[in-house]
C-alpha cells in the first residue's frame, strides 16, 4: 500500500498536496473537474436549484446528467458549454400530473436548447424520462424521476477560436450564436425542422457536423500547440438548494468536488478527450482514471485499481457515517439523512436488466431485483448525555412507510436513501427511497452507521495490489427543520439547514 506519512503540521495543506498526484481525489477546497450533487426533489411540492460555476480561463465542454434516486437510471442529460468565469444556474420543478423537469433562464448555451416561455413557444424547459429503467422491476411510473441526484463532469477544454466566440457572452451578457454551437452535433446541410425544440430558432440553423467526428482534435485536455501547458480540467465548483415554497424554508449543500478525475499524466498518452454527443450516458464515472487517492488519518494513500468504476468508490468509500439528530417537540424539530452512493449502479446491474442472473460486483452483496438492492446496516445511537443505545437483528432499518412486500430490516435498499427520524419528514421523500429510523429513546443526539461487514471478503474494495477498503461508497448529508408555524401577519417561521456527514475509513493490506 503507497502510504505517505505526514508530519501533522502538514495536515492543512494536504488538499493541495493531493492535487500534485496523478490520482481521482475528493478535492476538499471544493473544486474539480466532476460534481455529484447528492439529492434533488420535487416531491411534495419542492423545487431544487443547481448552480455550477466555472472559475477558470478556459472554455469548457461539460455534461450534465439527472439520475432518479432508486437505481440510478439516467432521466435526462445535455452538453453545456462554459466560457471562463461563467456560470450556469437551473431548476428542477415538479411536472403537472406526475414527474419533473429542469427549468433554466440562464444565458449559457446548451445542447440541446432548453426551451422557456415566450411569444412563439409556451413551453418551459425539459420533462425527465422513463426511458432507462423502464422494465427493470423497480416503479415504472413517472413519479420515480421526481427524486435523484445530479452529475457533472467536465468533457473538455474548447481549443477552436470559433467555438469560443459561438460560447463568449457579449456585453448584453448573451452568447455569440448558440444555436451555431448546436448545429455542429447537427449532420452536414441538415436543417431541422420548424417545430424542433433543439435549437432556439430552427429555421435559421443548417448542421455542420463538425463534432460528429470520434475524438475531435478541437477538444482537449490542455492547450495542445504548448506540450508545456498545464493541465487544464477542473476549477469547477457547485452547490444544490432544496426549497420547499409551501413550508418557506430550504437548505443548501455544496456539491462533492472530483479532481483529476482523467488523470493529469496520462491525459496526453492514454486518455483521449472525453466530448460526446448529447443524449448518451458517456462520460460516466467509471470513465475515471483507474488510480484513486485517498487521505487516511495522517497518510495519503495511492491505489491503481481495477477500472474506473472502483476509483471514484474508492474515494467514496467508508466504514462509518456519523450525524446529529433534533426531533425537540417544542419546536415541532424534524431530521432526515440523504445517503447517497453515487457508483452503485455499476455494481449492482451486472445481470438482466432485473438483476437476477449475476451476483452484485464487491463491495456491494446484492444485485438490484425486483426495484431493490438491499445492504444490512449496523446502527447505535447516543443521546447528548452519552446515553446509548445499540440496535440489532430485526429492530434496525425498516421501509417507511411500512409496506407489504419491502426489504428486510435493517437494509438501505435505493441509490439515494432518505433515514427519517421520528413520524415526520424534513425533506418529504417517497416511499421508494425512503426508510424510518427505529425508536432510539431520545429526542436529539447523534447517530453512528456502520457499513463494513464482518464476513471475509463481503464489503470490500480491492485494488491493483491487494489493497481493502472496507464499507460501501457513500455521500450526503443531513436536514434539520424547525416548525415555530406564522408569526403574526402571517409571515411562516420555519427554518431548515444541512448538516455534513462525517465519517471514518478503513484501509489495510490484504491478509
Amino acid at each position: 500500500m503507497k502510504k505517505k506519512l505526514l508530519p501533522l503540521a502538514m495536515l492543512a495543506g494536504l488538499a493541495g498536496a493531493a492535487g500534485t498526484a496523478q490520482a481521482v481525489y475528493i478535492n476538499s477546497d471544493g473544486v474539480g473537474e466532476t460534481l455529484i450533487y447528492p439529492f434533488y426533489s420535487v416531491e411534495e411540492g419542492q423545487n431544487t436549484y443547481i448552480n455550477i460555476t466555472n472559475t477558470t480561463e478556459y472554455y469548457k465542454a461539460v455534461k450534465v446528467r439527472f439520475l432518479e434516486g432508486q437505481n440510478s437510471a439516467e432521466v435526462l442529460d445535455f452538453n453545456l458549454y462554459l466560457s471562463p468565469e461563467d456560470v450556469w444556474t437551473g431548476a428542477i420543478v415538479p411536472v403537472e400530473g406526475g414527474g419533473a423537469k429542469v427549468i433554466t433562464r440562464d444565458n449559457s448555451c446548451t445542447v440541446p436548447w432548453i426551451p422557456r416561455p415566450n411569444e412563439e413557444n409556451e413551453v418551459d424547459g425539459v420533462n425527465f424520462r422513463t426511458f432507462e429503467f423502464t422494465g427493470d422491476g423497480g416503479d415504472q411510473t413517472v413519479a420515480r424521476t421526481q427524486e435523484g441526484y445530479v452529475e457533472i463532469i467536465e468533457m473538455g477544454v474548447i481549443l477552436d477560436a470559433d467555438v469560443q466566440d459561438e460560447i463568449q457572452h457579449d456585453a448584453s451578457g448573451m452568447p455569440g450564436d448558440c444555436d451555431g454551437l448546436r448545429a455542429r452535433w447537427l449532420t452536414a446541410g441538415v436543417t431541422p425542422s420548424s417545430s424542433s425544440l433543439n435549437f432556439e430558432n430552427p429555421s435559421d440553423v443548417t448542421g455542420t457536423g463538425f463534432w460528429l467526428a470520434p475524438n475531435d482534435p478541437n477538444v482537449g485536455f490542455a492547450d495542445q500547440a504548448d506540450q508545456d501547458s498545464e493541465y487544464s480540467l477542473g476549477g469547477l465548483y457547485g452547490y444544490g438548494v432544496l426549497i420547499n415554497p409551501a413550508e418557506g424554508s430550504g437548505s443548501a449543500y455544496n456539491a462533492v468536488a472530483l479532481d483529476q478525475f482523467f488523470g493529469a499524466a496520462v491525459v496526453d498518452s492514454a486518455y483521449l478527450p472525453q466530448h460526446t454527443n448529447p443524449g448518451t450516458t458517456l462520460p460516466s464515472l467509471g470513465s475515471a482514471y483507474e488510480v484513486a487517492q485517498v487521505i487516511d488519518g495522517n497518510t495519503i494513500v495511492d491505489e491503481l485499481m481495477v477500472n474506473g468504476w472502483d476509483a471514484v468508490s474508492a474515494v467514496f468509500m467508508h466504514d462509518t457515517l456519523s450525524n446529529d439528530f433534533v426531533l425537540d417537540a417544542a419546536v415541532s424539530a424534524d431530521t432526515d439523512w440523504v445517503i447517497t452512493m453515487p457508483t452503485k449502479r455499476f455494481y449492482v446491474n451486472q445481470g438482466d436488466t432485473d438483476g437476477d442472473a449475476n451476483p452484485a460486483l464487491p463491495p456491494f452483496t446484492n444485485p438490484w431485483s425486483a426495484g431493490q438492492a438491499c445492504e444490512v446496516v449496523g446502527i447505535e445511537a447516543w443521546d447528548r448525555e452519552e446515553a446509548v443505545t445499540e440496535l440489532t437483528g430485526d429492530i434496525d432499518f425498516s421501509p417507511r412507510p411500512p409496506a407489504g412486500e419491502g426489504p428486510d430490516p435493517s437494509s438501505i435498499c435505493s441509490e439515494v436513501n432518505v433515514l427519517t427520524f421520528g413520524d415526520a419528514s424534513a425533506v418529504h421523500p417517497s416511499s421508494r427511497i425512503q426508510y424510518g429510523m427505529p425508536e432510539l429513546g431520545f429526542e436529539n443526539g447523534w447517530v453512528r452507521l456502520t457499513f463494513s461487514n464482518d464476513t471475509v471478503g463481503e464489503r470490500e474494495l480491492e485494488s491493483d495490489s491487494g489493497v481493502i477498503f472496507q464499507g460501501l461508497p457513500v455521500t450526503g448529508f443531513a436536514v434539520q427543520k424547525f416548525i415555530n408555524g406564522a408569526m403574526e401577519g402571517g409571515t411562516l417561521a420555519n427554518y431548515a439547514w444541512l448538516v455534513q456527514h462525517n465519517y471514518t475509513r478503513d484501509i489495510s493490506s490484504a491478509p
